[in-house]
């Protein structure tokens, strides 16, 4: 079971490739959480509140070291290569594959939709709780990860490669 703080990591890589800068925004954004908790609504999420303000401490260091940074959803060097204890050499092989392609789609994707992906799929978010990390309304969120779920499938079917292929790596 994943931590808060393991989903902030994750989150934090899709954006930082270096260790150094991983936990300087690691520490920043837990910092102003403590800082902040007073804010914290009794009614409200603590999971979408604090990933607000990650997000907030990411595009703030961006601003700070002025760089342009590509968002990224797979960094196959960073992931394991299959999840089975003993993988065969042909399994690792087509596994890494797999992950090169996904990236390769989803990065053909629009910025706000890969945060959308990144927000689910690694800070383990719901799509109510996206829509207020983004500050976007609900059915937004709800249409554009539909809509990008959709052309996943149908690029990928396109490159004959099914999803419950995918499924069995």
């Amino acid at each position: 079971m994943k931590t808060e703080g393991d989903r902030f990591m994750s989150f934090i890589r899709r954006y930082f490739r270096d260790q150094e800068s991983i936990d300087d925004v690691y520490q920043n954004a837990w910092m102003r959480i403590w800082i902040k908790r007073e804010q914290l609504r009794i009614e409200g999420k603590f999971r979408s509140w604090a990933f607000q303000i990650l997000r907030s401490c990411i595009y703030t260091y961006i601003r700070k070291k002025n760089w342009g940074v590509e968002l990224f959803f797979f960094d196959p060097d960073a992931l394991p290569l299959t999840v089975s204890t003993q993988p065969s050499p042909y399994r690792q092989l087509a596994c890494r594959e797999w992950q090169l392609i996904l990236n390769q789609e989803i990065q053909r994707m629009d910025q706000q939709t890969q945060e959308i992906f990144s927000l689910h799929f690694e800070g383990e978010l719901n799509l109510r709780e996206i829509s207020e990390v983004l500050n976007l309304p609900l059915n937004s969120v709800k249409t554009k990860f539909r809509r990008s779920i959709q052309k996943l499938r149908k690029n990928l079917e396109a490159l004959n490669i099914s999803i419950e292929e995918l499924n069995t790596l």
